[in-house]
């Protein structure tokens, strides 16, 4: 097993990831801790579970353009057998795979790789990287697609080459993970692949997407199209749903005591944007690594292929993540948010028609830190379908 530090790998992760993100909330921070929303560790808690018979359809736009956007051959495919050392993880002192690819506006390309059985360290079973250049400033995400397996989160973000974040890790275990759309300029850049513990008996192949397209999903103004029941009298627990542990990957249990997401009642067609609000109380954690939880149901439309949801507050020392569910099930982790030091965090899952999803809003406890001193403070969620 390779050696690696945690507190080394998110220390590098943060480097530079706050820097003109608008916002103070990570001063502070001791990166050494580990408490940070980052990628991968032993043990990677209880969500799991295979998707319940139903495959999400494809995440890319219509009309996307760019060689390899189709499923046959890759643009780009890992080497078989990295070898010893730090092979390709950008994370070990490893180099990333050189693809010589490029990307500009309305362009995409595949890249194929393998999570090896041979590879595993403390923080994950393996950890690609693959360098690639943007041509000239354009809007992008990643798109990971793999085979679920119980119990075995996957994660997908994009780096600079120094290692620092600039789309967040984006985790799940239902087959597919998309970065937030991110404006890069021109430059080198690192897609990052992992996959937590425990490692796997067979290799695990994965296909990840490189899209350039228009992904706007603005805050939505006006009246909110639903509002958070005043759980005041329930101690602000009445929505709780899951419990969140961050050590590395998120480990994640349902919330104790009878809590039930709001029913919003809401459907999300394609081409439609909705809006909730909801209230981050300042109340004391529950036991994880949490203050107050809040989770809206919603349903998916007939032609939905793909949810973009964003949380927007004004707190300046405040984390809101958001994390998607299947409804009913916090073991089914479609995607996450967990930006650090930002008001605004964006989430892109893909959805199957008519299935309901849980939408889960949890204020990160940072108080250790003196943060969180916003508290209690509104926010509002814009879920805009496609």
């Amino acid at each position: 097993m390779r050696t690696a530090s945690w507190a080394a790998i998110v220390s590098l992760a943060l480097a530079g990831a706050l820097t003109g993100c608008g916002g103070t909330a990570g001063a502070g921070r001791d990166a050494a801790t580990g408490d940070a929303p980052a990628s991968a560790e032993a043990g990677a808690g209880d969500a799991g579970g295979a998707p319940d018979g139903s495959t999400p359809d494809g995440m890319a736009p219509d009309g996307a353009e760019g060689d390899g956007g189709g499923p046959g051959p890759a643009d780009y495919a890992e080497p078989a057998g990295e070898g010893g050392g730090a092979g390709n993880d950008p994370y070990l002192g490893g180099t990333p795979e050189a693809t010589g690819l490029a990307i500009g506006p309305g362009g995409g390309f595949t890249l194929e790789g393998t999570i090896a059985t041979d590879r595993a360290n403390e923080v994950w079973a393996d950890s690609d990287g693959f360098r690639f250049t943007v041509s000239a400033t354009t809007t992008l995400r990643a798109e990971l697609s793999y085979a679920p397996a119980a119990g075995v989160l996957w994660q997908v973000a994009i780096l600079r080459v120094n290692r620092s974040l600039v789309a967040w890790w984006s985790i799940g275990n239902q087959g597919a993970a998309s970065t937030r759309p991110v404006t890069l300029g021109p430059g080198d850049y690192v897609i990052h692949v992992a996959a937590g513990l425990p490692a796997p008996s067979t290799p695990q192949p994965y296909r990840v997407r490189v899209q350039s397209g228009d992904w706007a999903c603005a805050v939505a103004g006006g009246a909110a199209d639903y509002a958070e029941a005043d759980e005041a009298a329930a101690g602000h627990r009445a929505n709780d749903v899951a419990a969140v542990r961050w050590v590395g990957f998120p480990q994640i249990s349902p919330a104790g005591g009878a809590s039930a997401a709001e029913a919003t009642g809401l459907t999300l067609g394609a081409g439609q944007t909705r809006a909730l609000e909801g209230l981050a109380a300042s109340v004391t954690s529950a036991g994880d690594g949490y203050l107050d939880r809040d989770a809206y149901e919603v349903t998916a439309g007939a032609d939905a292929r793909e949810i973009h949801v964003r949380v927007d507050h004004t707190g300046q020392d405040v984390n809101l993540n958001v994390f998607i569910f299947a409804a009913g099930d916090t073991g089914k982790l479609l995607g996450t948010a967990t930006d650090m030091g930002a008001t605004s965090n964006e989430v892109v899952v893909p959805v199957t028609a008519g299935a309901k999803y849980w939408i889960w809003v949890g204020t990160r406890d940072e108080r250790s830190y003196g943060l969180d001193t916003s508290l209690p403070l509104t926010y509002r969620v814009t879920a805009c379908a496609r």
